[in-house]
């Protein structure tokens, strides 16, 4: 849930500061993964890469975030 709502704000205009925190890729993976989950189902996701996503990289960026 943590990325659909990820990719939700940063398609808002009045979190851009936040998103310039990120980089392209980042933004990128995040609307990636929505799509995914949103037009394909959680069937198609790779879990190992969707665990280290949200374990891993999702907090880092978190935490960058909230340091703003």
């Amino acid at each position: 849930m943590l990325i659909i709502r990820m990719a939700s704000l940063i398609e808002r205009t009045e979190f851009a500061p936040w998103v310039s925190l990120m980089t392209d890729d980042e933004v990128n993976a995040i609307r990636t993964i929505r799509n995914i989950v949103a037009h394909a189902g959680y069937a198609t996701m790779n879990d190992d890469i969707f665990w280290n996503a949200v374990t891993v990289e999702v907090p880092e960026v978190v935490e960058r975030l909230l340091k703003r």
